[in-house]
């Protein structure tokens, strides 16, 4: 490929020689005059390349900051557009743009005279529909009619199915386990008998025998009794911790045994009072009536079911039977009348529900009638005037929060494609030119927002950046803003101006003493505002001449 010097020192000796070839021809064709010499004409010389007058640098090693530049508006982070979802006449503005607003202050008002109106109607169709609904359910008596049907079934069907086991019961006659059992409950009649004629009291006093037993009990609960003071003096001497407490309170135990002891003997040497004596006798009359009715519970559950009581149990069944059937009849009747009014009293609910709804709809739209202020901020936004007929959903009033703020840029979709959130960034704001501030990136286009899809072109995208400034700047203030991409250290650099460009060729020219200026290829990387990184080409310490 031929470079734009190559092509420029062609076209310089092209026109040179030109001029040669004119002069030569002018020579030849000119008229010489007598006493005067022909002059010989000299073509002019070529000029050869030589970087001897041009500006040279060294690639040496250093750093570039690649960075992404743009200008972009102060916007707040916290912002609500406010607007009415009705169409309405105007009937109050309260606040202009700029002006500060706290939490909670009214904006705007529009008018609600024929809401006003629609919601004391609906008020009423609600009140309507209420009354409708609680007449109907006091002349509806289904439900509890249904509930006592419901528990009349379920006594017949537990009453017939017992009636079908008392009935089974006696046509299958005794089991073994029926006269085991009865049998057992005799043994039982019996011993009952036994200990109740056995019983002191029923005697004048104690034989020798129970008297010597007694003193026994006695001297040996005293003997425990003595062995666990000895315990617990022999614990508590030394220690009266939890140890003590756990014996002092086991001593108290053998205490009331000793007592409860000596009390039986006292009750023994005394003999029984006579009211005793008469409860003893009573008890073994009652105890001889339990033995003779366990006597003939068992002969008659060896004998087996008479046939009157089958007869009986039959019918008892039969009647069961016929009852379950009336009760089923019965709740039949009733789960269809509850059915009919169970519909009514859900239509009328319904409609209860419905009307409601439209209340409550009615009721929101009042409560949208008035725009209030959802944070402390700023009015940057209002619209209309008062009488104006608002559309719905049309921004009315915007009330953003100065003090958190944050700046906006436009970037193209190939400069997005390079940012990232916490890049770092350098903020100028265009009033206050001398100072800078430092931010970073918070906020990037997503790739749909940055890309045109159906197209395939880039569209860019919205940058935010955050930064921080003793006083909060105006909301929509210009700002100036370096984003800083890339950096790389330690790096092969030349300044960009050095190199030079045709087409995707990038090449330098070397500066060595020649005629003729050697050009060198080059594959560079990042740049910044002055130096340009060189991947491959050159080599440190090699002088290069500016174009």
């Amino acid at each position: 490929m031929v470079t734009d010097g190559r092509l420029a020192r062609r076209f310089l000796l092209m026109v040179l020689a030109v001029l040669s070839i004119l002069s030569i021809a002018l020579e030849g064709c000119a008229v010489v005059r007598p006493g005067r010499n022909q002059a010989q004409l000299v073509p002019t010389p070529i000029p050869t390349p030589s970087g001897s007058n041009r500006p040279t640098t060294v690639v040496q090693r250093g750093a570039v900051i690649q960075t992404i530049k743009g200008t972009g508006r102060i916007q707040s982070q916290e912002e609500a557009t406010l607007y009415f979802t009705q169409s309405a006449r105007l009937r109050r503005r309260y606040v202009d743009v700029n002006d500060a607003v706290k939490a909670g202050a009214l904006l705007a008002e529009i008018d609600t005279a024929d809401l006003r109106k629609q919601i004391n109607e609906q008020t009423i169709q609600v009140s309507i529909a209420e009354l409708r609904l609680a007449q109907v359910i006091e002349k509806s008596s289904a439900a509890a009619d249904l509930a006592g049907a419901t528990a009349a079934l379920a006594r017949a069907e537990a009453d017939y199915r017992r009636a079908l086991r008392d009935l089974e019961v006696l046509q299958s006659g005794p089991t073994e386990a029926d006269v085991a059992a009865a049998s057992q409950q005799l043994a039982v009649a019996q011993a009952r008998l036994t200990q109740a004629e056995n019983d002191p009291a029923r005697r004048s006093g104690p034989t020798e025998s129970e008297l010597r037993a007694a003193e026994l009990e006695v001297a040996r609960q005293r003997a425990l009794l003595w062995g666990e003071q000895g315990a617990r003096d022999a614990i508590c001497g030394s220690d009266r911790g939890p140890a003590c407490e756990a014996v002092e309170a086991r001593l108290l135990n053998f205490h009331a045994n000793v007592r409860a002891a000596e009390e039986a003997l006292a009750r023994l040497k005394v003999g029984a009072p006579a009211g005793d004596r008469e409860v003893a006798d009573w008890n073994v009359e009652s105890a001889r009536a339990a033995v003779k009715a366990a006597e003939t519970r068992l002969v008659e559950i060896k004998a087996g079911p008479k046939a009157q009581d089958v007869l009986a149990a039959m019918k008892m069944v039969e009647s069961a039977q016929a009852g379950t059937q009336a009760a089923r009849a019965a709740y039949d009747r009733q789960v269809a009348q509850a059915s009919q009014g169970e519909t009514n009293i859900l239509i009328e609910r319904k409609n209860v529900e419905l009307v409601r709804l439209a209340l409550g709809e009615l009721e929101r739209q009042l409560g949208a009638a008035i725009l209030k202020a959802p944070f402390d901020g700023l009015v940057t936004q209002s619209e209309g005037r008062e009488g104006d007929v608002l559309p719905a959903f049309k921004p009315a009033v915007t009330v953003a929060n100065p003090k958190a703020y944050r700046l906006a840029i436009d970037v193209s979709a190939n400069d997005a494609a390079k940012l990232a959130l916490g890049q770092q960034a350098t903020v100028v704001l265009a009033a206050l030119p001398t100072e800078k501030y430092e931010g970073k990136v918070v906020k990037v286009p997503t790739l749909l927002a940055s890309t045109d899809v159906q197209g395939g072109r880039g569209r860019g995208g919205t940058v935010h950046i955050d930064f921080k400034m003793p006083r909060a700047p105006e909301l929509g203030a210009l700002a100036n803003v370096a984003i800083a991409v890339q950096k790389k250290e330690d790096i092969l650099v030349v300044p960009s101006r050095f190199i030079r460009v045709q087409g995707t060729r990038r090449f330098v020219r070397l500066a060595e003493t020649g005629r003729r200026l050697p050009e060198v290829d080059v594959e560079v990387g990042i740049a910044d505002e002055e130096n340009t990184e060189i991947v491959r080409g050159l080599t440190e310490g090699q002088r290069v001449v500016q174009p």
